[in-house]
Parts: structure tokens; sequence; C-alpha cells
């Protein structure tokens, strides 16, 4: 996920162990594999669907090579290989859009300066 300083973001997970779908409140978060993530900021969804949810985020510092934070689904001590990538970024993108007189038509418009922590990405604008 990419966001912005200050978003909130949720993950949810799905944790098979041998076949078999670990209830989800036996559902453990973990940051980086590091530390764990306060089950404060658990929800249960469903059964077996577990989330977290991150609020008021702040910067992603790099640490070596690593320009994330790594999310993990974990069942007790023992996470999965796949994780996560989470990419908050401070930075504000002003962006303006206008629609035609029938709002079939939809033009935005923003800055085409390059952000240095965006290089090589690709972005996609989200209409809802």
């Amino acid at each position: 996920i990419l966001t912005s300083v200050g978003s909130n973001v949720s993950f949810h997970c799905i944790y098979k162990k041998e076949n078999k779908i670990v209830p989800s409140k036996e559902i453990v978060w973990w940051m980086n594999l590091a530390e764990k993530i306060p089950q404060s900021q658990y929800d249960v969804v469903s059964d077996h669907v577990s989330k977290v949810t991150f609020f008021n985020l702040n910067e992603t510092k790099p640490r070596g090579k690593f320009t994330y934070d790594a999310v993990y689904c974990c069942n007790e001590h023992e996470c999965h290989h796949r994780y996560a990538e989470l990419y908050v970024i401070d930075v504000n993108i002003n962006i303006s859009c206008e629609t035609d007189g029938y709002l079939t038509k939809m033009t935005c418009r923003w800055s085409t300066s390059t952000i240095q922590s965006l290089a090589e990405s690709t972005l996609q604008l989200r209409y809802h």
C-alpha cells in the first residue's frame, strides 16, 4: 500500500497452516518481524479473516535497502513468508479535477515535477 502521512490503512488476512484455516482470533500481526503490533489494532472480520489497522501514519524511514515496512500476518510466532509492503510518504500532491456539464468526462491536472520517493513508480488515479 502506498499512502501519505496522517492516513489510516487496514490489511486483511486469512492464515492457512497445513491445509487448515487458522481461526482469526489466533492471528497476530508483526511489523518487520521485529515489532508485534498491539492487539488493540486488530479486528475480527469473520471466523477466518483478521484485520489490522494503522492510524495517523508517520513517514516510512528507509532501513538500508528497504524503503517500506513489512506487515506480517502470523499464527502465534509463526509467520508466513509472504508479507504486505507499507509505503508512507510525506508528500502533498495537489490534484484538481473538472467535469463537463453532463458529468460524462472528467479532466484532472497535477504537477509533473518529480517526487524522488515516487521515482520509477506507477500510480493510478481512481475515482469513486
